[in-house]
């Protein structure tokens, strides 16, 4: 099968990117032989010809940044000289070749189902790379003939990418230096608040500071929920936004009703790897300027 593309896009529904067969020693009774291709999405992007000092790609930045998501038909796509390019169905012809976009440059995106974990081998031709579940892979930019990439396919939907992810966040639930993070910053921010008599609740835990609303406002009626007037003046004041934790995000009665809070809190979470000390303290000088 010959595609003139940038790039296949892969993805494991079980994994795949043009004709798969199973390779030797690999096959059983669950195995599937092949899987050709027959309907996919192709995106066109164009692009100058021959060699270029830096590579641009708008696709692969997205995959590089972390930010790629799969496509859907008739999607747009905004490529860098300021055209709209949308996400079209391709259809492979009886010969094998993609139709009236064999000829075009562009991504070709292949979502395979995989019934089972299995090694199969990919034949694609004609194409500069492939990305395999987030792995990019060698292609066969002349049209060779000679590429044969084995693919380890899993069922599932998750991609190398995000398995990566996984595994990281559960190795970082492990690590003390991360996880005391947030809780070092909010006690920060809660021990400077009280210290300017700012009424907040004591000790200020691992999920955010949180100011006593009726204190803070003590001539507003708990009816006219002091916690969302606190967080809307908070995020005029200051740009910071916080979240109302009173009447208004509390139940309400069976006739729709409030059920007035317990307590009227104004929470300023304090998210992992965003923030430092001194942009703690932005919250804590708006708070406690004088009118």
């Amino acid at each position: 099968m010959r595609f003139s593309l940038i790039g296949i896009l892969c993805v494991v529904i079980g994994s795949n990117s043009l004709p798969w067969t199973t390779s030797a020693g690999e096959a059983s009774a669950s195995s599937v032989k092949e899987i050709p291709l027959k309907e996919a999405l192709f995106l066109r992007v164009g692009g100058r010809a021959g060699r270029s000092a830096v590579h641009t790609d708008p696709v692969e930045a997205l995959i590089v940044a972390g930010k790629w998501k799969a496509p859907v038909e008739g999607e747009s796509f905004t490529t860098p000289d300021g055209t709209n390019q949308t996400w079209q169905k391709f259809t492979k012809n009886n010969e094998g070749s993609g139709g009236r976009e064999g000829g075009r440059s562009g991504y070709l995106y292949w979502a395979v189902v995989s019934p089972n974990e299995q090694v199969m081998i990919l034949h694609a031709s004609g194409h500069s790379f492939v990305y395999v579940n987030g792995e990019i892979r060698a292609g066969d930019t002349y049209g060779n003939g000679f590429m044969r990439l084995p693919v380890l396919l899993r069922p599932g939907q998750l991609s190398v990418r995000e398995i990566e992810a996984m595994a990281v966040g559960l190795i970082e639930t492990q690590d003390e230096t991360v996880i005391s993070q947030s809780p070092s910053f909010i006690k920060y921010l809660v021990e400077k608040l009280d210290a300017r008599g700012i009424p907040v609740i004591l000790p200020g835990g691992a999920l955010g500071c949180h100011v006593d609303a009726r204190g803070f406002l003590p001539h507003v009626p708990q009816a006219e929920y002091p916690a969302g007037a606190l967080a809307a003046a908070f995020f005029l004041a200051s740009g910071v936004r916080g979240m109302e934790r009173g009447t208004v995000s509390s139940v309400r009665d069976a006739n729709g009703n409030d059920v007035l809070a317990d307590l009227e809190l104004l929470r300023l979470a304090v998210p992992r790897r965003a923030l430092a000390d001194r942009i703690c303290g932005r919250p804590h000088d708006v708070a406690v300027r004088e009118p």
